[in-house]
């Protein structure tokens, strides 16, 4: 059994982390510095940083792997090899393609071929259509996903329709999907979302947002982290694979 890895995922807008709903109307959260250390001592398992400006912010990056004691995986803005040894040259363990590779997966291949797939994240956004068909813009989500598996380490599926809304992940999807290398994102609202989705799919990588930078009702602003519960659910699964 693969390890289950538990991964805060921060959106950058101007320098600064934001959060959104459905992505759209980007509420401030706080300074990415800052944020990352609290992080830190919370001993997360890594951070995923996707900056929605899709510029990249080449010495807030350098700051920010001078500062994180944790993996972590930056998307935003890549658009050339170039740019993505730029950002490894800086300390960045990963990277996360989005737009580039809808406009040409040939980039995501040549990712591949020159820094090797476990250094290369997918993100994909997945939403449903008018006829309930899941879809990544024009493709088939399902294909698309799979596909993209085929050359990265993990791909991070953010469903839509579920971002910051706090209604759980979409199960059924990740039950069609049926792959393991992938960080499941859209939907969390607390750790029983997260047990939900790894006793329900096979899936090895539970993301979210709101629930690791929000608070109650109000959604005050308070960095959190289930360590915890984090432990108890890798040794229930273990319990689950050794009969």
């Amino acid at each position: 059994m693969k390890y289950k890895r538990i991964i805060p995922i921060l959106l950058l807008k101007d320098n600064y982390l934001v959060k959104t709903t459905k992505f759209k109307n980007p509420i401030y959260i706080g300074d990415c510095i800052n944020t990352i250390k609290i992080f830190n001592q919370k001993e997360v398992d890594e951070l995923i940083i996707l900056n929605i400006d899709s510029k990249i912010e080449f010495e807030l990056l350098s700051q920010i792997a001078s500062e994180s004691f944790v993996p972590i995986t930056y998307g935003g803005g890549i658009k050339t090899i170039e740019d993505a040894k730029k950002i490894f040259n800086l300390g960045i363990e990963r990277i996360a393609v989005n737009s580039a590779i809808l406009e040409n997966f040939d980039f995501l291949k040549k990712l591949n071929k020159t820094f090797g797939k476990a250094s290369i994240v997918a993100s994909v956004d997945v939403k449903k259509n008018i006829f309930g068909k899941y879809k990544v813009k024009q493709f088939d989500a399902f294909s698309f996903i799979r596909k993209c598996s085929e050359y990265v380490g993990e791909v991070l599926v953010t469903n839509i329709e579920r971002e910051n809304t706090q209604k759980g992940y979409d199960i059924n999807f990740y039950k069609k999907l049926n792959l393991e290398n992938i960080i499941a994102n859209g939907g969390a609202k607390n750790f029983n979302d997260i047990k939900k989705l790894f006793l329900e799919t096979n899936i090895n990588g539970a993301g979210g947002g709101s629930m690791f930078v929000f608070k109650g009702e109000l959604k005050a602003v308070l960095i959190s982290y289930p360590t915890t519960q984090k432990k108890e659910i890798n040794e229930e699964m273990q319990k689950m694979c050794n009969g």
